[in-house]
């Protein structure tokens, strides 16, 4: 027995026409609100903890490097300063430079665009290609 005949074909399109225009009648919904802030959590503080002792310990270290004479002592202090700072920029949430581009105020993200938008593209020649030449006919003997 076949599944899909005409009737019920037809039946199936008049529920979809009841469907469409149900749909067309009924008010959009109202849109979901927004979730409450997150509380702050011991992990937050934790990080701003964290934070402020590395930054903390950057000033200790530069003071120390302002006095610093010995050369072997002023490469630790500056390879330390060099740790210390990758790590405030961590905690402090700022990607490294040239890791994120910021966006554009203004500009829409909708699909891909190309500096070609808008530019018709170049009409497609067909090659000529020239007329086979004509062979000659063969002579039929005569019977």
């Amino acid at each position: 027995m076949a599944l899909f005949t005409a009737t019920t074909a037809r039946i199936a399109a008049q529920a979809s026409v009841a469907a469409r225009k149900a749909n067309r009648e009924r008010p959009p919904a109202p849109p979901p609100p927004a979730p409450p802030p997150l509380p702050t959590t011991p992990a937050d503080d934790f990080a701003v903890r964290k934070l402020a002792r590395v930054r903390g310990q950057i000033e200790r270290v530069e003071l120390l490097l302002d006095d610093a004479d010995d050369p072997q002592a002023v490469d630790r202090f500056a390879n330390a300063l060099t740790r210390l700072y990758d790590l405030e920029r961590v905690l402090a949430g700022r990607p490294l430079p040239g890791s994120r581009r910021p966006r554009e105020e203004g500009r829409e993200r909708s699909g891909s665009r190309s500096i070609y938008d808008g530019v018709a593209p170049a009409a497609h020649v067909q090659p000529v290609q020239p007329a086979p030449a004509p062979l000659p006919e063969p002579e039929l003997p005569s019977l």
